[in-house]
């Protein structure tokens, strides 16, 4: 049973989701989010875990604001063959387990409505050096 799909006027999402076996440190959290950033053809990070208390977690010569303890990675890519890139980023820093899978969705363009009240809080542009 097949459904074709309309996505026209639709844009690609593809995610490399990075699941630890334990929820991530600020230390950890920052080493892996400099490591990611680097990858050539990530458009996006969005970390998810339960809340915490607030702190400041430092990647670079920068720091921000979070209240989740990280226990899972969305990291939004051009292709599908960047997941090997992003495994060995996460190899190199995590000192246990973790899954990695692809997302893979179409994503109606935001509305103005939307726009001016995000769900999700931003929490700036992490630069490439």
């Amino acid at each position: 049973m097949s459904e074709e799909m309309d996505v026209e006027g639709l844009r690609e999402v593809i995610q490399v989701v990075v699941i630890p076996d334990r929820l991530l440190g600020d230390e950890t959290t920052g080493k892996l989010l400099e490591g990611l950033r680097n990858v050539e053809g990530v458009k996006g990070i969005i970390l998810q875990g339960p809340y915490y208390m607030k702190r400041k977690i430092k990647v670079g010569d920068q720091a921000f604001e979070t209240t989740v303890k990280v226990g899972k990675i969305f990291v939004e890519v051009e292709n599908e063959g960047l997941m090997d890139d992003i495994e060995k980023v996460c190899r190199g820093i995590l000192p246990f387990g973790f899954y990695t899978h692809i997302n893979k969705y179409y994503a109606k363009p935001t509305s103005e409505h939307l726009q001016k009240k995000p769900t999700v809080k931003d929490l700036g542009v992490i630069k490439k050096e």
